[in-house]
């Protein structure tokens, strides 16, 4: 098996036996061009004639995520849900996404995604070069496998590139590092979802001062090499198989121009629908007839109802649209009494907190005591701030989640914070 790791600033391959023994590895530069990359990679390897899998763990500006609360434990039936919840999960189009979800423990689930451009680069990449992927996700959905090595508790793992924590081998949590600042929002993101760490390990001293100065002991994960641990560990999960776990490979990137047998038989299924559609379409055409009757009627029946219930109006030009309209005001109006949010307070109370800080806020809800933003900040610390600051005006609860870089040099986050109901 060949294993391919992308990081922030250079790529990591091993080639693994059926035994999972190790028979080389190969370090190269990461580049712009991943084409070019892995052709560095193959030629490094190039004793090796041909793999049985290979297996791609895409770098961590590639791979978004979003934890949320769901009373779904299979995977198969969150992943039928994720089209449906993505455009309130991710900046970007769902359409442009390849959307998986993991189910957690304690009713949570981790949802993750990927542009579809990229996964289609990797896949032509390789291609080129000769070899199909079998698997395309990331190491750090893997890396449980090293922590169920080490203790049955519910435990943390953090290396220099992000932090996991398992349960008895369960995966709850996940998180990419890219500095200091992400492992104490990391820790504080733990702590509100009720799934802090009994213990940590740790795999090199990337975040050892920064766990210390947060009151946090670790040990060393002993017994673990920790060269190519994480490659290791998805070899191993591959060969676990990996129906369960998060694979960016679905949607037919590989399907041929024929087309797999279950490819052709959702495409007869479409047809189907769409012949029943058109029946569907006569039949309506002709009820619409006998409608258009029923139609003149109930406008009349309409006419004389509302002309009881508000005698004072005399001009009736569309009574239909004129209780609809009235309908929604007194709708309106229940929403107000029955909600009873201060959603001027909340914006005054947003716009007083990001005073000096830059902040940008994208979106902002408010609903049932809840308020959830999205928006941008020019660094971490800023965004930490705000959210200290919202802490303490008006806010109870606040938390800043999904918090990553941006392409145009801040971060981006989203909020979640509770507020007063009047």
């Amino acid at each position: 098996m060949l294993v391919i790791e992308e990081g922030r600033a250079s790529i990591r391959a091993a080639v693994f036996s059926s035994s999972l023994d190790e028979k080389a590895s190969v370090t190269v530069p990461a580049g712009a061009d991943i084409r070019a990359s892995y052709e560095k990679v193959f030629e490094a390897l190039s004793r090796f004639r041909s793999f049985s899998a290979v297996i791609v763990s895409l770098p961590p500006s590639a791979v978004r995520m979003n934890i949320v609360k769901v009373p779904i434990s299979d995977k198969k039936k969150l992943d039928a849900t994720l089209p449906f919840e993505a455009k309130d999960l991710f900046a970007e189009d769902a359409g442009d996404l390849i959307l998986e979800g993991l189910p957690l423990a304690d009713g949570r689930a981790l949802v993750a995604a990927a542009e579809k451009a990229a996964i289609k680069e990797r896949v032509g990449a390789l291609s080129a070069l000769g070899a199909e992927p079998s698997w395309i996700g990331s190491c750090l959905f893997s890396k449980a496998i090293i922590l169920g090595k080490l203790t049955n508790k519910r435990s943390a793992l953090v290396d220099d590139e992000s932090i996991v924590v398992a349960d008895g081998g369960r995966p709850v949590f996940f998180k990419f590092l890219k500095d200091a600042t992400d492992l104490k929002l990391s820790l504080a993101a733990m702590k509100e979802d009720g799934v802090e760490a009994d213990e940590f390990f740790v795999l090199n001293d990337a975040f050892k001062d920064a766990l210390a100065s947060h009151g946090k002991e670790f040990r060393n994960a002993s017994g673990i090499k920790v060269e190519n641990a994480s490659l290791l560990a998805m070899a191993e999960h591959y060969k676990r198989g990996v129906k369960d776990s998060i694979n960016f490979m679905r949607d037919g990137l590989l399907e041929s121009e024929g087309g797999t047998p279950e490819g052709r038989q959702i495409k007869v299924s479409f047809a189907l629908i769409a012949a029943l559609a058109l029946l569907w379409a006569g039949y309506s055409a002709l009820r619409y007839k006998s409608m258009s009757l029923e139609a003149a009627s109930l406008k009349g029946s309409i006419r004389e109802s509302y002309s009881r219930l508000f005698p004072g109006e005399t001009r009736l030009s569309d009574p239909s649209h004129q209780l609809l309209a009235r309908t929604k005001g007194l709708k309106d109006e229940k929403v107000i009494i029955s909600d009873g949010v201060d959603l001027p307070g909340a914006l005054k109370a947003v716009a007083k907190a990001s005073e000096g800080l830059a902040i940008r806020v994208h979106e902002l809800k408010a609903t049932r005591g809840r308020l959830t933003a999205r928006g941008e900040a020019p660094s971490f610390e800023k965004a930490e701030a705000f959210r200290d600051s919202l802490s303490k005006v008006f806010f109870t609860g606040v938390a800043v989640t999904d918090l990553k870089s941006s392409a145009s040099g801040g971060v981006t986050f989203n909020l979640s914070a509770s507020m007063e109901e009047r």
